[in-house]
């Protein structure tokens, strides 16, 4: 959730945090200039795109991608790709390019 504001509000979340804690300063209010998305794969599952294709095809949204620990990839998937955009369609059709699975 943390990437996600830091990508949307082109902040660092933690830094404003600290600015409160030690300087009593609040920043903000921030504007939303992304919609951001989250996805991942899993390894069982058979993609129609590989990864290599995956950021060939939308490496100008994904902010980040890497491997989930194995003890967190039951819920969130073996693998994560963290997107970002200005245009929320973009991202729609992304999510759907990395989710494709092969008939």
């Amino acid at each position: 959730m943390t990437d996600a504001i830091n990508y949307t509000f082109d902040i660092d979340v933690y830094a404003a945090w600290a600015d409160m804690v030690v300087k009593d300063a609040a920043g903000g209010p921030y504007e939303g200039k992304y919609f951001t998305a989250y996805a991942s794969r899993k390894r069982h599952i058979d993609y129609s795109h590989s990864h290599e294709d995956v950021l060939a095809a939308h490496r100008d949204k994904i902010v980040h991608h890497q491997p989930i620990e194995e003890v967190f990839s039951r819920a969130m998937g073996n693998y994560a790709y963290q997107m970002r955009s200005k245009d929320q369609a973009d991202l729609r059709e992304a999510v759907a390019y990395i989710h494709a699975e092969k008939a």
